[in-house]
């Protein structure tokens, strides 16, 4: 995401013409990492990465899947839909990840947690909860609502796409709420 922020500020700067070859540069890396790690679960029966990307047998972890598609819908947006073929996977990712627990494969608990996530003390090791995973969600939710503001660039890339059901609103309500909680609990 670091990345995609220095893009927006190069973008946004009243200098943004001198900077054509540096943000180019930048989309094309960000799309390499995004496609790079999408890659890594192609062929999976599930949209979750793995703990460590390049080691398939390690546990899978939500957290890092919100991250990468909140860097896919924000790529897709600051390249004016220049770069939008990880589009069709970060939407696979988000209705994953949009599941309730209680439903098959479901990653969001009653009490609007994620899971599985990483333990935030111990990276190697599966936790129950993660503050940062609930940051991942909500900025997730956040580019994929600027996509859609911006009028889905890429749309025809996503040849499954649906509108977003009311069930996602309230979860991504749920999430925020959930979100802006554990900002005054730490």
């Amino acid at each position: 995401m670091g990345m995609l922020r220095v893009l927006g500020t190069y973008k946004a700067s009243s200098l943004s013409r001198d900077y054509g070859d540096k943000i180019g540069t930048l989309e094309g890396w960000v799309d390499e990492i995004l496609h790079g790690m999408y890659d890594t679960v192609s062929s999976s029966n599930t949209a979750l990465f793995t703990n460590y990307a390049d080691q398939p047998k390690t546990f899978r972890d939500a957290s890092s899947t919100a991250l990468i598609a909140a860097a896919a819908y924000r790529l897709a947006v600051l390249s004016d839909g220049g770069r939008v073929g990880t589009i069709p996977k970060a939407e696979r990712a988000r209705r994953e990840l949009s599941k309730h627990a209680g439903d098959a494969g479901g990653h969001i608990d009653g009490d609007g947690w994620l899971s599985p996530v990483v333990d935030p003390h111990n990276f190697p090791v599966q936790g129950s909860r993660s503050p940062e995973g609930q940051a991942f969600v909500v900025s997730m939710i956040a580019g994929y609502k600027a996509w859609n503001a911006a009028g889905q660039p890429g749309i025809n890339a996503a040849s499954s796409m649906r509108l977003v059901s009311m069930q996602e609103v309230l979860l991504a309500g749920l999430v925020t709420f959930a979100g802006w909680a554990l900002v005054d609990l730490y």
